[in-house]
């Protein structure tokens, strides 16, 4: 049975499905993050042959086909529905997006180089918007683990310090020990007189 809730009915063979699982990390091995390190260029094709091998082990797994309303079907053939979804309703159009970078807008007639420079090594990290939108809100500088971390930290430290403030306790001063008069009383021999009273 599928944890996800969404398919019933048998699994199919574990052999034929390691051959599913492979594929599926190639395809995410075309579209990873890594390659922009590597300035490895993706293209749409590259994703088109992962997507038609990823096609080609569904069959193998499912030789007699998935049902209409089964998603990974739904999926393969550009059908799903995302509403509800964190990716519902974000397919914009080329016409009608625009590309943001670091608060201002990418115009289509300017190059790249007139907004970044012409250092190759720079990463720009763009993001697509609707027309009209304004400028998308900016990302965190912390992730909210990190955040949450720093607060704890500040807490404790803010926590010791209005302890040592509380304890400002000065009786020590009247202890024999912390005499500065105590030694030069010692050679004298007086540290054991006493005034009567």
């Amino acid at each position: 049975m599928d944890p996800t809730g969404r398919r019933t009915g048998n699994a199919c063979d574990p052999e034929v499905a390691t051959k599913l699982l492979n594929e599926l990390e190639k395809a995410a091995a075309v579209a990873s993050k890594k390659l922009v390190q590597q300035k490895q260029p993706l293209t749409a094709s590259e994703l088109e042959e992962a997507i038609d091998r990823i096609r080609g082990a569904v069959m193998i797994c499912y030789p007699a086909g998935l049902p209409d309303w089964d998603f990974v079907r739904q999926c393969l053939e550009q059908q799903e529905d995302l509403s509800g979804t964190s990716f519902g309703g974000v397919d914009l159009d080329s016409d009608t997006a625009t590309l943001w970078f670091a608060g201002k807008q990418l115009l289509p007639d300017k190059a790249l180089s007139d907004y970044i420079g012409r250092n190759e090594r720079t990463k720009a990290t763009v993001k697509l918007q609707k027309k009209g939108q304004g400028a998308p809100a900016r990302e965190p500088v912390v992730d909210a683990e990190t955040q949450n971390a720093m607060m704890a930290w500040y807490y404790k430290k803010q926590e010791e310090q209005k302890a040592l403030n509380q304890d400002e306790d000065d009786s020590y001063t009247h202890s024999s020990w912390a005499n500065s008069k105590s030694l030069k009383a010692h050679f004298t021999g007086i540290s054991t007189v006493r005034v009567p009273r």
